[in-house]
């Protein structure tokens, strides 16, 4: 149990802060929504907003709006 413990904690550290920022802010972004909207606007609202952000970044990374509408689409998926 300790070995897995280990292991995941070991995967977990190898993503990059700003992957984890993008899923933080992402989770944060859902649940505003998700207290107005139906999951589907949720999700097209946090899809729009970091494509934005992303077309007036430098450099435009499809990786960033992922991480950033995964909570969204895990709200999905349980909802």
């Amino acid at each position: 149990m300790i070995k897995l413990k280990n292991k995941v904690q070991e995967f977990l550290s190898l993503i990059p802060k700003d992957k984890l920022l993008h899923y933080f802010y992402g989770s944060i972004l859902t649940f505003i929504f998700a207290l107005l909207f139906e999951i589907f606007v949720v999700i097209l609202l946090v899809l729009l907003i970091s494509m934005i952000k992303e077309l007036l970044d430098d450099k435009f990374s499809i990786t960033d709006i992922i991480y950033t509408v995964l909570p969204a689409i895990f709200l999905a998926l349980i909802s």
